[in-house]
Parts: C-alpha cells; structure tokens; sequence
C-alpha cells in the first residue's frame, strides 16, 4: 500500500471551516475526519484572524501534527508564545499557503535565477497594511531572497511603499514594495528587471482553478510560460500528506515570526 492510499483522520480547527474542508475534499486520497483534534493524524488550523489561540488550544487538546493553513499577520508576542508551547510538546508544525507554495513559482525562480537586479512587488486587497506587507515578504522567503534591508517606509492609512535590497544567489537586488487597502479578493503582480529583460508574475486569491500568470518579455519578445493548474494548499498539503515533513519542528513557524515581525517593522506599526 502507498503512502498516498493510507487513511488518515484529519481535524479542521476553523470558524468557518468550510473552505477547508473543500481543500481536503479535493485532495485524491483516503481522509476521514476525526471526531476530536486529540485523535486526529493531522490537524488543519485556519490562518485567518487570531490565529494563534486556534494553533494554541489545538496543542493544549493533544494535536502534535500541526498545519497552519495560511496565516496573515498576527500580534508577533503571540506568535512567540505558541511556538514555545509547540516547542515543549515536540510537535510538529508546519505551514501552507496558497503563493508561497504554488508549483508556478518554479518557473519564476529559474527566470530570476538568470539574472535581475531589481524587483517591484505590489499588492492589494481586503487585509490590514502589516498582512500585505507579510505577504511580500512571504514571496520573497520563496522566491530564495535572503539578506532582506528595507528603508523608512512611506505609509499611509490606506496604503504604502518602502524600497530595499536584498541577496539572490550571490547577486545583490534593489527591492520595491507597495500595497494599498482594498475592497476585492487579495492581488499580487512582481515585476523583475534586468537590462533589456522584464520577467512578471500576476497571481490573485480566492480561485486557486486560475493558474498564475508568468511571462518574459525580452528582445526575442513575449514568452508566456506554461501554466500550473495546480493550486498552493493543494500542492503543499500533497508535500505534507506523503511524510515529508515529518519531524519538522517548528522552524517554519520561527521563520514566520521572523516575516511577522519584519512586517511589523516596514509599516512601522506601534
């Protein structure tokens, strides 16, 4: 028997869990839902809102298999004290989103990989300035983006802007990050230049069926690169329900506190 073919009891810790039980649903294996997070092999926690106390209270009821199923910004005190409590039971914690873990980025990366010096990265949608500003720095983390540097920001109630390097392979790339508030589903467009050279990406939340957009326009012209019908949750989730993320830790959620409080940081929140 395949790894893919064992059942295992999956908990949903959500308000409104019905989104996650769709992802689950999707997935082409044998999941049941557990009757209490106690019992269960694996236990999805919602990211949105307060999502600390839902990881918190999971690991006080026994869940020791933990995914965090995209996580915005959160009070960076709490996220510290979680991973602590994680920290002392051993468990294993690990997290998904729906960019960050979208196969599509593959081919980004290899553009980037050839050769940009500067990166702009804009992003709108329904979610506070530090959750905008954490979804590019969660981009960043898998684009391979290291040595992160940003300037005082420029921001503003609705909106905001700050520019700042940092290290792609061993080359060094100037950075400029934008967001501003509004009332439609999250949206992120990355534009990389270099020479002659642009490489973009478009990607937008709420319909992980419509794939991410990645192009390069050079002087042989436009290149459209193939696209990925394949969404983030389901891609990352396929990853963890293979076992191989097994003894993980916590080192995913510390990089996370990291993006959190480096957010924190760039808005320049109190």
């Amino acid at each position: 028997m395949t790894v893919e073919a064992v059942v295992q009891q999956v908990a949903l810790v959500s308000d409104a869990p019905g989104w996650l039980q769709a992802l689950v649903a999707s997935l082409p294996r044998s999941l049941r839902k557990a009757d209490t997070v106690s019992t269960a092999d694996l236990v999805l926690v919602d990211g949105e809102g307060q999502w600390p106390q839902r990881l918190s209270a999971s690991l006080a009821q026994g869940a020791r298999k933990l995914v965090l199923v995209e996580p915005g910004y959160a009070d960076p005190a709490a996220v510290r004290s979680v991973i602590d409590a994680a920290n002392a039971v051993a468990a294993d914690c690990t997290i998904v989103e729906a960019l960050p873990d979208n196969p599509a980025l593959e081919g980004f990366r290899n553009l980037l990989a050839t050769g940009f010096d500067e990166m702009v990265i804009y992003a709108s949608g329904p979610i506070s300035l530090e959750g905008m500003a954490l979804m590019h720095l969660r981009l960043l983390r898998a684009l391979n983006c290291k040595t992160l540097q940003f300037d005082k920001p420029a921001s503003v109630t609705q909106a905001f802007v700050v520019d700042g390097s940092a290290k792609l392979g061993t080359a060094d790339m100037r950075l400029r990050l934008s967001g501003s508030l509004a009332p439609d589903p999250a949206r992120l467009s990355v534009a990389a230049y270099s020479g002659g050279s642009t490489a973009h990406l478009e990607w937008s939340a709420g319909a992980e069926a419509d794939p991410i957009k990645v192009s390069l326009a050079d002087s042989s012209g436009l290149r459209l690169l193939p696209a990925i019908h394949e969404g983030g949750h389901r891609q990352g989730l396929r990853t963890i329900l293979r076992g191989q993320c097994h003894g993980i830790g916590t080192g995913t959620l510390r990089d996370l506190a990291d993006d959190i409080a480096m957010a924190r940081t760039i808005i320049d929140a109190p």
